[in-house]
C-alpha cells in the first residue's frame, strides 16, 4: 500500500476531534462548568471534525467518515449530541433588575423584574423581597412599610434541571413609617335645609401633601367620590353624613354631622304636606247695602309659591284672580269662598259672610211692600284716538277704554261713529277719511243695565 502525506488541515481536524472525545469521556462532575454548558454543541463539533477528515484531499482514511444519516443513533458521537440538544437544554443566562437604585421612602412603589436568554425557554421566577413577602411572577411589584435595609433575591428554574438563586440588590428605605393623616370634613350650609336645597360636603387632611382618596356617604344611600361633593335630598328627614377615606397604608371613616331636611313649599317631595297657607280678606267689613262695592283679596305663604285663585261670591258669580271687585243686587247673607290651586295641590278656603241690606219703599208686582233694588249703573267707558290730525286716506285707530274693574268684552256692546256717516261696532276701530274736513268721533255703548254715548274727540283731515 502506498502511503500518502497527511495535510495540515487534516491534522487540525484530528486534534479537534480528539479534544471533544476526551471531554465527553470525563464524568459530568469532573468537567469544567463551561464544558458542561457547551455539551449540547459537542456532538455538532464532532460531526464537523469527522466531515473535515473525510473530505481532506490527503486525509488518513481512504473513505469519508460516516454521515449522521448513515450512522443513525448507533454512532456514539451523534448520540451524545442528540442527547444534549433534546434531553438536556442549555442552561439559560438569567439576570434581575430593579426600578430604582437609590433610597426610597416607606410605601414607595418598586418593581423587580427577571429576564433570561434564550428568551424562548420557559423559566419560572420567585422573588424574595427581604421583608417576608414572596412574589412568583417574572415582574414583581413591591413596597416596604418600615425603614431599613432589605436584601432582594431571585430564584429561578428552567427545563433540564437547571436552577439558581441570584442576589438582585439591597433596598434602603429611609424616613418615618407612614402614619394616618388627620382628616376633617364640613357641611354647607349649616342647619336645616329644605327638600331639593343644594348642599356642599368638603374634605381636607393634614399633612396636605398626603395622597388621600375620599368617598362621601350622604346617609340616604348615595355615595359620591372626591374631596368635594354637591348634593341635595329628595325627602324630609335627618341624615348622617360620613366620609370614608383611604391612603396606601391606612383607611378609615369620619363622621361629618347630621343634616335635617324639611319640606319645601315650592318643590314636590314624598312625605311632605305641600299645601300653602291661604289667607283672604273682605273689605269693607260688616253690613253693606245693595249695590255697594266690595273688594275680596287673597294672599298666601310662602309668597314664592305659584297659586291660582277664583272667588265664589256666594250669589252665583265668580271672580278670578287674587283681587275681585263685586257688589250684590239682592239683600241677604252670602258666604264668600276662595278656590285655590297650584302645581300639585288645591283647596277651598271660607273667607267669611257678607250681609246685604236695603230699605223698604217699593211695591212688588202684587202691590206688596218690598225692598227697593236699584243697583247703581256701571261707569261709562271712554275712548281714545290715535291721531287727531291726518291726511286724506291716512289710517287712524279708535279704541275703547273699559272702566276700572270690568272685564273687556264681557256684556258690552259698542259702535264708533266716525263723523263721516260710517259706523264700526268693534272695540278697536281702524278707519280713514276720504275727504278733507273736521269730524267729531263718538262712541255709543250699552250693557245689560244701561247705555250711553261718549264723545271721543275731533279729527282734522287735510
Amino acid at each position: 500500500m502506498t502511503s500518502r502525506p497527511v495535510s495540515t488541515r487534516s491534522i487540525q481536524a484530528i486534534i479537534g476531534l480528539a479534544s471533544v472525545l476526551v471531554v465527553l469521556a470525563l464524568p459530568a462532575t469532573s468537567r469544567p462548568a463551561a464544558a458542561v454548558d457547551e455539551d449540547r454543541n459537542s456532538g455538532a463539533a464532532a460531526e464537523i471534525g469527522a466531515a473535515e477528515i473525510g473530505a481532506a484531499d490527503n486525509g488518513i482514511w481512504s473513505e469519508p467518515a460516516p454521515s449522521q444519516e448513515s450512522a443513525g443513533v448507533s454512532d456514539p458521537i451523534e448520540l451524545h449530541g442528540w442527547w444534549n440538544r433534546y434531553r438536556h437544554p442549555q442552561r439559560p443566562v438569567v439576570t434581575c433588575s430593579t426600578s430604582t437604585s437609590g433610597p426610597i421612602a416607606p410605601y414607595d412603589a418598586l418593581v423587580f423584574s427577571g429576564s433570561h436568554s434564550p428568551s424562548h425557554l420557559p423559566v419560572t421566577y420567585s422573588f424574595d423581597h427581604g421583608d417576608g413577602t414572596i412574589d412568583r411572577r417574572q415582574t414583581s411589584h413591591a413596597y416596604y412599610k418600615s425603614p431599613g435595609w432589605y436584601t432582594v433575591t431571585m430564584s429561578w428554574e428552567a427545563p433540564g434541571g437547571h436552577s439558581g438563586t441570584q442576589w438582585c440588590g439591597a433596598v434602603l428605605v429611609v424616613g418615618r413609617p407612614a402614619v394616618a393623616p388627620h382628616v376633617t370634613c364640613s357641611i354647607s350650609p349649616v342647619g336645616a335645609v329644605e327638600v331639593g336645597e343644594p348642599l356642599v360636603f368638603s374634605a381636607t387632611h393634614w399633612p396636605p401633601n398626603a395622597a388621600v382618596d375620599y368617598v362621601f356617604d350622604h346617609g340616604d344611600g348615595t355615595l359620591d367620590p372626591g374631596a368635594i361633593s354637591n348634593a341635595y335630598y329628595t325627602q324630609p328627614g335627618t341624615y348622617e353624613v360620613k366620609l370614608q377615606w383611604s391612603t396606601a397604608s391606612h383607611r378609615g371613616s369620619h363622621r361629618c354631622g347630621d343634616v335635617t331636611v324639611t319640606c319645601s313649599s315650592v318643590a314636590h317631595a314624598p312625605g311632605c304636606d305641600l299645601s300653602p297657607t291661604i289667607y283672604c280678606n273682605i273689605s269693607p267689613t260688616g253690613n253693606v247695602n245693595v249695590g255697594q262695592p266690595l273688594v275680596f283679596s287673597a294672599t298666601h305663604w310662602p309668597t314664592e309659591a305659584a297659586v291660582s285663585y277664583v272667588f265664589d261670591h256666594g250669589d252665583g258669580t265668580l271672580g278670578p284672580g287674587a283681587i275681585s271687585n263685586a257688589y250684590y243686587t239682592q239683600p241677604g247673607t252670602y258666604e264668600v269662598k276662595l278656590q285655590w290651586s297650584h302645581a300639585w295641590n288645591s283647596g277651598v278656603v271660607s273667607c267669611g259672610l257678607v250681609t246685604v241690606t236695603a230699605p223698604y219703599g217699593c211695591l212688588d208686582h202684587l202691590g206688596h211692600p218690598t225692598i227697593c233694588i236699584d243697583p247703581p249703573p256701571p261707569a261709562a267707558p271712554s275712548c281714545s284716538i290715535s291721531k287727531t290730525s291726518v291726511a286724506v286716506g291716512e289710517y287712524l285707530v279708535f279704541q275703547v277704554i273699559y272702566p276700572p274693574g270690568y272685564i273687556a268684552g264681557s256684556g258690552w256692546a259698542f259702535a264708533f261713529d266716525h263723523g263721516d256717516g260710517t259706523i264700526d261696532s268693534r272695540a278697536t276701530s281702524n278707519a280713514y277719511y276720504e275727504a278733507a274736513g273736521t269730524y267729531n268721533v263718538q262712541l255709543q255703548w250699552a250693557n245689560s243695565v244701561t247705555s250711553g254715548t261718549q264723545a271721543c274727540g275731533t279729527v282734522v283731515v287735510s
